[in-house]
């Protein structure tokens, strides 16, 4: 695309140049800028068509991001208790290799959403796909797949006060996989 417009730039200047080197030197410089401008705009153009979306969330329309297969991707997401809302609609995609980092104050949602995100709590309204699987749908088995695939770091450390560190860390290794315990103690080193 960026080649057709520099082409074409380039022959629409060079077709309406007149005699003499200085006259070929300008329409030479005027292509180059004209077309330096065409390809930023037509850059622009296919940039927003390809990878944004507008997004209406019941109040506003914006642009965003469209990512294109997403790790996590929420949606209008709302979930209450009772009467009062604690989450009001929020929509956000992550993408493999992303670190998120979820911020407030007490009682803004922040538990609250990641107990949806990982199936804990249901929420009122809105969607939730993880490594494109509908959460609505999924059944028990598959949640608990999608779980194992899973890491979160809790507030607190969430390790058992009881155990060691490496008591603690050898047990999801011991619940979930069919490692050797001489290999689990390698791996605690």
């Amino acid at each position: 695309m960026f080649g057709i417009t520099i082409t074409a730039v380039g022959c629409l200047e060079g077709l309406s140049t007149g005699a003499g080197a200085e006259q070929v030197g300008r329409s030479t410089t005027q292509a180059v800028v004209k077309s330096i401008f065409l390809v930023v705009v037509v850059d622009l153009f296919f940039t927003v068509l390809f990878f944004f979306a507008v997004t209406d969330d019941g109040q506003n329309k914006y642009f965003r991001l469209r990512v294109l297969n997403p790790c996590f991707h929420c949606a209008n997401l709302r979930v209450s208790y009772g009467e009062r809302e604690i989450l009001h609609g929020i929509s956000f995609d992550v993408v493999r290799g992303e670190t998120l980092v979820i911020l407030g104050g007490s009682g803004s949602g922040k538990s609250t959403l990641l107990r949806t995100l990982v199936g804990l709590e249901k929420p009122s309204a809105g969607e939730i796909w993880i490594k494109g699987q509908d959460l609505a749908k999924t059944s028990a088995e598959e949640m608990d797949e999608i779980r194992r695939q899973i890491g979160m770091s809790f507030q607190g450390g969430a390790l058992f006060g009881s155990m060691t560190v490496g008591e603690n860390v050898a047990l999801p290794l011991r619940e979930h996989t069919k490692l050797e315990d001489s290999t689990i103690e390698i791996i605690l080193r």
